[in-house]
């Protein structure tokens, strides 16, 4: 098992991650991790040094942040595991530590003996540990440390893996033969070889004091203190932005700095704890790290709100950002401010963009400097209904793969890649809400496909989007780029179908690639959910929406497998389905699930595959089809109001193919 002292320069890595992440450049920041089990000494003939008192318990970790702060550390690397397993219980200890006696130590996840996908953990992780305060962020993003103890669990394929898992989180992974195949799998890479008492990788220098194999009868790296005192000097001499040292009681493997009878000092905490103190790797002092005394929301309207945080302690090189979003797993975040002013009281405010009207808002304050971070509580608000009722803007099969020769710079041609046409397109209507109806990212879904051509055109409207997934998602396998990049607004990795209200109305969303969720017949998971989900919700208007359509004139087509979720809405009596998947636009009257004409009960069906990727012909003409096009990109406009709907397609380019109309609830 990997323990360690990390020293991360946050400015170094700042510049790797995206702007919405970027924070202002910070001076070198010690983190430690250290062991909170499996750290005693092994007894024997070797005489292995051990700890000078008890470890294990909540006196031991407060004994441990003490002398984290001896050694100018600001945050602590933890093994963690799985949520209830012992390793989380005992990484909540040390956060709840940190909390109760307002340590100056933040605390960081080491992933060694990884459980399950990469994306299941991760996302674990990013839903419980990391929002919690005294979690280590570096820049605004939560850290994450990955290190297999099993050396087979490492390989570029692995590597590539937990990149694409995390997500917005800052990974560092420990190097393999051949990691420099695949450079872009980590933000920072740690060389963790075991018996040499110092070694480097890129930006990553790593130290330790002695190495003991276990079962061995001596150390295969003997310890001595003056050695200790020239490599600790070395590292702070490389000058690179992640210094580890291994460790801080990792006492079976001989590498632990904590306090023992085997090198005491006068300071108490003994001298291989005393060359980190005395070496502190910027030259300044340990100073107390920024706090948020208060947060208060004004200024809350349909479609903004103000934040206003009162700091204390920031000074020159802090840097404050507002997360914010539905849920406490927020999603969103405002790009980092820089704070500039002195060590004193200061007061900003941080305006929240782009949010939907009548809706429940949670935000969090959070501001890190040099001398570490600090996050507010959780504050609640609700912004106003609009007058004007609810307007939202809807289309699938959008963004094209940025590979194509059609993608032109993003800019597209006449007949294809329009998605940043469309997009720019909605911006200008000042929509409520946007709803992708899946197929959102070409060929394959993948993250950089995203960053490249999703990202920069409708990209811009994430903050008001509720996706579905679609087949092209899946392409990388789980969909994991997708529910990625849009977190706790797509909802569960394993589901992708979820619900919330729009003004009066309550809006589906399905996941209708049933292969992938275990079906969506009769008695499957989702149809069980849909059920309960309707019974739940008796609104009077019900939207729902996913890719598949379960009536087309086009190539692909009845979606057959959708006749249970069509049945369930129609059983429910709501009022409008929304899809994609055929390249074309086409409005249905009202139907029931055997696709007879209702126009009492029956659901009106919108086909809109006209988000940008291209157009496909249609096929023979269903007998219910009111209109149908495959000549214009463009979006369906839906405006949402108390017991009655209207619809408009908008073109892109505009002058292009229109259909408009309204109906009422039943």
């Amino acid at each position: 098992m990997l323990s360690l002292i990390a020293l991360v320069s946050v400015s170094a890595f700042a510049q790797s991650r995206s702007a919405h992440q970027r924070a202002a450049p910070l001076s070198p920041v010690r983190a430690v991790v250290y062991l909170t089990a499996h750290a005693r000494a092994i007894g024997g003939p070797a005489g292995r040094p051990g700890p000078s008192t008890p470890q294990g318990g909540p006196a031991a970790i407060k004994r441990d942040l003490a002398a984290l702060k001896w050694a100018r550390a600001d945050a602590a690397i933890v093994p963690w595991a799985f949520p209830g397993s012992a390793a989380d219980r005992r990484f909540g200890a040390v956060l709840a530590a940190i909390v109760s006696t307002h340590a100056h130590v933040r605390a960081v996840a080491l992933i060694d003996r990884p459980r399950g996908t990469e994306v299941a953990q991760l996302n674990a992780l990013a839903s419980s540990r990391a929002l919690l305060p005294g979690y280590l962020r570096i820049g605004s993003a939560p850290a994450v440390f990955v290190a297999p103890a099993d050396q087979a669990l490492r390989s570029c394929t692995r590597a590539l893996r937990w990149r694409a898992a995390a997500g917005r989180f800052w990974l560092a992974q420990a190097t393999f033969p051949g990691y420099g195949r695949c450079p872009k799998a980590a933000d920072a890479w740690f060389r963790d070889t075991p018996d040499a008492r110092s070694s480097r990788s890129g930006r990553t220098f790593l130290i330790r004091p002695g190495f003991w194999p276990t079962r061995a009868s001596a150390p295969s790296l003997a310890r001595s203190p003056a050695a200790w005192l020239r490599t600790v000097a070395r590292m702070n001499a490389s000058a690179a932005p992640l210094q580890i040292v291994d460790s801080l009681n990792d006492w079976a493997r001989g590498t632990a700095i904590g306090p023992s009878a085997a090198w005491p000092s006068e300071s108490g905490f003994g001298s291989y704890l005393d060359a980190l103190h005395v070496q502190s790797p910027g030259g300044a002092p340990l100073s107390a790290p920024p706090a948020v005394e208060a947060v208060a929301i004004s200024g809350v309207s349909a479609h903004q709100a103000s934040v206003t945080a009162t700091i204390t302690g920031a000074g020159p090189g802090s840097a404050l950002w507002v997360e914010f979003g539905p849920t406490i797993a927020y999603g969103q975040t405002t790009a980092p401010l820089s704070l500039a002013g002195a060590s004193a009281r200061q007061t900003v405010t941080v305006v929240l963009p782009v949010l939907s009207a009548g809706t429940a808002y949670h935000a969090r304050v959070s501001v890190t400097s040099p001398a570490g971070a600090a996050m507010s509580a959780d504050s609640v608000f609700t912004t106003l209904a609009d007058p004007r009722g609810v307007r939202l803007a809807a289309a699938g099969d959008i963004a094209c793969n940025p590979a194509s020769d059609d993608f032109n710079g993003g800019a597209g041609t006449a007949t294809d890649c329009h998605q940043l046409g469309v997009s720019d397109a909605i911006l200008a209507g000042e929509y409520d809400a946007v709803l992708p109806l899946g197929d959102l990212q070409y060929e394959s879904g993948t993250a950089s496909q995203f960053a490249a051509s999703y990202a920069p055109s409708w990209g811009r409207l994430k903050a008001i989007t509720h996706p579905a997934v679609g087949n092209h998602e899946y392409g990388t396998p789980g969909a994991a780029p997708y529910y990625q990049y849009f977190g706790a607004e797509a909802g569960q990795p394993a589901q992708g179908y979820y619900s919330y209200e729009l003004g009066s109305w309550h809006v589906i969303v399905i996941n209708s690639n049933c292969a992938q969720i275990d079906g969506c017949g009769i008695g499957s998971p989702q149809d069980i959910w849909l059920r309960a989900d309707l019974a739940a919700h008796p609104a009077r208007c019900t939207l729902a929406y996913w890719h598949h359509p379960r009536f087309s004139s086009g190539q692909a087509g009845d979606a057959g497998s959708m006749e249970t979720i069509w049945t369930d809405l129609f059983n429910a009596g709501a009022e409008i389905v929304l899809n994609g998947h055929d390249h074309e636009y086409e409005r249905f009257a009202p139907q029931d699930g055997e696709g007879k004409l209702d126009e009492i009960h029956g659901i009106r069906e919108f086909v809109v595959g006209t988000g940008g990727k291209n157009h496909m012909n249609f096929r023979a003409i269903k007998a219910n089809s009111e209109v149908h096009d495959n000549s214009s990109f463009g979006f369906l406009e839906l405006a949402l109001n108390d017991g009655l709907y209207s619809w408009r397609f908008v073109p892109d380019p505009p002058g292009g193919f229109s259909d408009s109309g309204s109906g009422s609830c039943h």
